[in-house]
């Protein structure tokens, strides 16, 4: 059975996912971005997903992981 709050994480990722390519079109563009907020943002989301049992957790590795290294790639772009 799953997580009651498997899909609050599963949402927040995808709007992560959203605000993540919003913030690389505009890098494309050559303007500025401010990551900050968007750096908290992934850390609530890991820590959500530590909260969830072992099994939910496996379905929320690979997004999360996958928006780790965008946001890596982004912060290195600075």
């Amino acid at each position: 059975m799953n997580d009651p709050a498997l899909p609050a994480v599963l949402a927040g990722l995808a709007a992560l996912d959203a605000t993540l390519a919003l913030a690389e079109g505009l890098r494309q563009g050559r303007r500025a971005v401010d990551l900050s907020g968007i750096e908290a943002e992934v850390g609530g989301l890991c820590l959500a997903a530590l909260a969830l049992p072992a099994r939910a957790r496996g379905e929320v590795r690979s997004p999360l992981e996958g928006l780790r290294r965008r946001l890596e790639r982004l912060l290195a772009e600075r």
